[in-house]
């Protein structure tokens, strides 16, 4: 299959870990729940201002009933024979005239508002208002503390990284010279100045060290993708890596007080979720005690409540105690779980304090090997350097073996990676303890 690259990415350290931030998947993700809890805060500060609802019907009827009135015209009257002084009026039947009054008419409107206000809460609103600002900083400082566990995992991937990078140039600058060594050997082997097995043996060292350079060649672009998959960069686009393990970008001076630890990041969420899972109880308990609210209401309809063709309305005000006098113990249920939940957090923030003064004291024990490491490797590089430098005057001049070159040019090449792996480890620690003294290790 042929790839097409698209575009090249230059990176060096600093750039790599500002990548890793932009295109995290867990970041992203943490970005969307910070977008909900800013919800949940606004949802919270909404419960303090009066509720206001408008509530509308309109209601059709096929077959409306209605209620039938019946009304004299006339009235007919006569004497009472067993009572002459007695006279007796009734309706006339015939007089009676019918009308008719809609009961549920075939239209009918009705309108409803309603303003609703807590009175008395036990302060819950407000409680509930600082509870979803605290949670909110917490998924803040959380995404912090995640971006910096990031960085960190970035910085001491991309070393390692730059330590192949400078391994490959090693051998890449080795290949070159046994190559020379073994077309010289070859021109002397012509001339009748070397033997069939000073020939042999530089072929055979120039065809190591070329396998040498192929393989750290495939290890370090191998590196380079699996760096393309932490950064989250698509397959289109090629890094090139434009820093080298000697001119790498890390902050070498850092303040190191062991009681900073103390206050490291993830130590100090720890003790706010505590706090926060307890104003969480604080506002369950309130669900438990009598509250009083405020409501006015405006109802007015058509028909009119006397059943008049036309618009009427009333004005309400209600006082309204509500209160949970029996839940089925669903609240102390729920307190209970909140209560297991602070338990689990101060076992881990116990774990937490103890272990980081342990990671502390391991990350400055590293520190120190890295320096006398680093330290003593550099004195022999630059010791090999020179005796290699003299050993190819004196080999082009046969004043020595093929042999003899052959094992100053290992021990050249075994100084020098072992250099570049010490300077690498040396900043490792570094990142190391900058991690430990900050958001320190997950466990």
């Amino acid at each position: 299959m042929l790839n097409i690259i698209l575009s090249l990415i230059e990176l060096d350290i600093n750039k790599a870990v500002e990548i890793a931030k932009k295109r995290n998947i867990q970041i992203l993700q943490n970005e969307n729940n910070l977008q909900g809890y800013r919800a949940d805060y606004i949802k919270a500060r909404s419960q303090i201002f009066p509720q206001i609802s408008i509530n509308g019907i309109w209601t059709y009827t096929a077959n409306p009933a209605v209620i039938k009135f019946g009304a004299p015209t006339r009235y007919i009257g006569y004497q009472n024979p067993q009572n002459p002084s007695e006279f007796i009026i009734y309706p006339d039947p015939n007089s009676i005239v019918y009308s008719e009054i809609p009961f549920r008419p075939q239209n009918s409107y009705n309108f409803q508002f309603t303003l609703r206000q807590p009175i008395f809460s036990w302060f819950r609103e407000i409680k509930a208002i600082n509870l979803a600002d605290e949670q909110l900083k917490i998924e803040n400082e959380n995404t912090n503390v995640f971006e910096y566990r990031l960085s960190s995992q970035i910085k001491s991937f991309y070393l390692d990284i730059l330590f192949f990078k400078e391994t490959f140039r090693i051998y890449e600058k080795t290949l070159k010279d046994l190559e020379e060594v073994y077309n010289s050997t070859k021109k002397r082997y012509e001339n009748g100045l070397a033997s069939s097995l000073d020939l042999l043996q530089a072929q055979v060292n120039y065809e190591n060290a070329k396998f040498s350079y192929e393989n750290t060649k495939k290890t370090y672009n191998d590196l380079l993708n699996n760096l393309k998959v932490l950064l989250n960069l698509p397959d289109s686009e090629e890094i090139v890596i434009v820093d080298s393990i000697d001119d790498v970008k890390i902050d070498t001076n850092l303040t190191i007080d062991e009681n900073k630890v103390k206050f490291r990041k993830d130590i100090l969420l720890l003790e706010k979720q505590m706090k926060t899972l307890q104003k969480l109880i604080d506002i369950q308990s309130s669900l438990n005690k009598p509250n009083i609210f405020a409501q006015i209401q405006y109802l007015a309809s058509k028909p009119a409540p006397n059943l008049e063709d036309k618009w009427g309305g009333t004005w309400t005000f209600s006082l309204i105690l509500n209160w949970n006098l029996f839940d089925g113990f669903s609240t102390n249920a729920e307190i209970q779980k909140i209560n297991t939940q602070i338990d689990q957090i101060k076992l881990i923030y116990d774990f937490q304090v103890q272990t980081s003064k342990i990671q502390l004291q391991n990350a400055l024990n590293n520190l120190n090997i890295a320096k006398r490491n680093l330290e003593t490797t550099k004195q022999n590089a630059k010791l090999s350097e020179k005796l290699l430098e003299t050993a190819k005057i004196q080999f082009n001049n046969g004043l020595i073996s093929n042999l003899q070159f052959y094992d100053i040019q290992r021990s050249y090449i075994a100084s020098q990676i072992a250099y570049k792996q010490a300077l690498r480890d040396y900043y490792k620690a570094i990142v190391d303890l900058d991690l430990v003294l900050s958001v320190g290790k997950l466990q």
